[in-house]
């Protein structure tokens, strides 16, 4: 292109005009080269937020199991990350966005091979991170009685082939892909990712979580559900809000370019908002209406805005705002009925409710996007799309002819039947080899303690002794020489001794 401008300027023969036109390539090519590394810091800018998204999968997981097994569950989204990055490098990336073989899978770009020249490096690193998003949704799902072994080895398998394969078919140019070229002349609308990342996450830590079975004091003698809260709220609370902060990369980020998609960027940023606001209400209020006690659940509200955040994910660029809170208002309801489902109907048992925010929220956010997608919304973003076809890629709401809705329900059933063919018969394969679950003292006893060196909390007392550390107790049964559990909660530690004096100091003052 720069040899044909400068033939061009060259044939114009006045010196004068010669240099103009050079000038106006000169300053046309800076003006591109400029526009380009603005897309490129807009990518590795979301990117980051994604990839920190790990930080409050962490925080989030940390708060919701019990203390005995917070350095296990660290160490799982941990291993996500690093073995993502090598897996996606060697194989991922080029099974998603290789040259497509039939729409089915990529065939190219292997091991890093062309990399700076084929592909841009600021488009492996976004999508890694959402490959390692994918991944680490799992942990939760079972938590606190799987093998670190077994995790590790299945991060592996979905960051290498399962998840790699079901991009292809959504994002690579496969024959899911959004356009008029994609299944039924429309494709699946999934703009970040609830097919590709939460229901290849979700689905998996559901087949994951029921085969491994329910943790040990989950039911009691009669068959009864028996609550295990989380030991920390405040960290749950705190893993919810980065997971927040960085979901605004995820979804923004996936227009892919900022220079020219500034409206799509920005509309899909206040949807997120929206939806994420509005799931915390619904989750919130419903549950608090519907459930005996009535009482305010954080955890209710908390996941309802993941229920939110989740619904919105595949629509937020192409929605409008009432839809969105309607969107976000629908799964954060639905997340209440989905968890109860979950545990009651499946006989799942999800400690960080994985599968009803991931997979059941991921599901209804792809059919939610069939029924509000905005037209002209869709046409700005992708104008592959004919303006004399509207009904095919315009949501039931807007006259669409049911195309679009078919496609989504399309991509639900392929990625249930993609995820559940390879992950069934691999953690089936774990648990008939016995590797799949620790073995009961070592869950009773607590992973950190078994597997991990010891508790992640080894002093947890203050200098008034007012906790005692839980290395070095013995009298209360839960260690003896350093080799039994940890508590389960700080409120199981002992309490500190009172002398009769305080005893009768502080009734007085409490009448």
């Amino acid at each position: 292109m720069a040899a044909l401008n400068e033939t061009f300027c060259a044939s114009l023969g006045d010196q004068n005009s010669i240099l103009l036109c050079n000038q106006i390539v000169a300053n046309y090519a800076e003006i591109a080269q400029t526009q380009s590394d603005t897309d490129i810091f807009y990518i590795l800018w979301a990117g980051s937020l994604v990839f920190m998204m790990h930080l409050g999968f962490a925080m989030l997981s940390a708060g919701a199991v019990r203390v005995k097994n917070t350095k296990n569950i660290l160490l799982c989204i941990l291993i996500d990350a690093c073995t993502c990055a090598v897996a996606w490098w060697l194989l991922g990336y080029g099974f998603a966005y290789g040259d497509s073989a039939g729409g089915f899978i990529g065939t190219s770009r292997f091991a890093g091979v062309g990399f700076g020249d084929e592909f841009a490096y600021q488009d492996w690193f976004f999508q890694f991170a959402f490959a390692a998003t994918a991944a680490t949704i799992v942990s939760g799902a079972v938590a606190e009685r799987a093998t670190f072994e077994a995790y590790m080895s299945y991060s592996v398998l979905l960051s290498i082939w399962v998840y790699p394969v079901v991009v292809h078919w959504i994002w690579g140019g496969g024959f899911l892909t959004a356009g008029p070229d994609g299944l039924l002349g429309v494709g699946a609308i999934d703009f970040a990712g609830d097919g590709p990342v939460h229901m290849v996450g979700g689905v998996a830590g559901a087949i994951g979580a029921k085969l491994i079975g329910p943790r040990i004091g989950r039911y009691n003698a009669d068959g009864e559900l028996v609550e295990i809260p989380g030991h920390s709220s405040p960290l749950a609370f705190l893993g919810v809000f980065i997971l927040w902060v960085g979901w605004f990369g995820f979804n923004a980020g996936s227009a892919l370019s900022i220079v020219g998609n500034g409206q799509v960027a920005e509309r899909a940023v206040v949807n997120t908002m929206l939806s994420s606001a509005a799931g915390g209400l619904g989750g919130l209020f419903f549950r608090t209406a519907v459930w005996p006690g009535r009482e305010w659940d954080i955890t209710a509200a908390l996941n309802g805005v993941l229920a939110g955040l989740v619904g919105i994910t595949a629509s937020c660029h192409v929605v409008e705002t009432w839809g969105a809170l309607i969107i976000g208002l629908c799964a954060g309801i639905f997340y209440i009925l989905a968890s109860r489902f979950t545990i009651r109907v499946m006989g799942v048992d999800d400690p960080l409710d994985a599968t009803p925010v991931h997979m059941f929220c991921g599901g209804l956010g792809l059919l939610m996007t069939a029924f509000f997608a905005n037209p002209d919304f869709v046409l700005e973003w992708n104008d592959g799309y004919a303006e004399s076809d509207r009904k095919t890629y315009s949501g039931i709401f807007y006259g669409g002819n049911g195309k679009l809705l078919a496609a989504q329900i399309v991509e639900i059933l392929v990625v249930l039947c993609w995820v559940a063919a390879f992950i069934t018969p691999y953690f089936g394969f774990l648990k008939y080899m016995g590797w799949l679950r620790v073995s009961p003292d070592q869950e009773e006893s607590g992973l950190d303690d078994s597997h991990h060196g010891g508790s992640a909390y080894p002093e947890i007392y203050a200098e008034d002794n007012i906790y005692k550390s839980s290395r070095k107790l013995k009298d209360n049964g839960d260690v003896e020489n350093g080799k039994s559990s940890t508590p389960e909660s700080f409120s199981d530690l002992p309490k500190p001794s009172v002398s009769p004096e305080q005893a009768k100091t502080e009734d007085v003052a409490s009448s």
